[in-house]
């Protein structure tokens, strides 16, 4: 059970070894592409709630001029069974 014991220097560890220029290359790389994935993501959300908010502003606009365009409608509709009655005191 005995072996001989190899005496290693400290030169010969791989963790020791510094890293090398293509490492610290592909580093940047991968920060880079997060960053840029990161901000994209956030681009593409603020649009998307541009879009929304767009949208949201005229299906509001369209629902209150149908609206509108129906009181109106009462109101005439109303105005003139109030002068065809002949009643001195119409409600409006």
């Amino acid at each position: 059970m005995s072996s001989p014991l190899e005496v290693v220097s400290r030169d010969n560890l791989t963790r020791n070894i510094k890293t090398s220029p293509q490492r610290k290359k592909t580093y940047k790389f991968l920060v880079f592409a997060w960053i840029m994935l990161v901000g994209m993501g956030i681009a593409g959300a603020y649009q998307y709630t541009n879009y929304l908010k767009d949208k949201l502003t005229a299906d509001l606009a369209q629902q209150n001029h149908y609206q509108l365009q129906q009181i109106q409608s009462d109101y005439q509709h109303s105005w003139i069974i109030c002068k065809q009655t002949s009643i001195n005191k119409c409600w409006i």
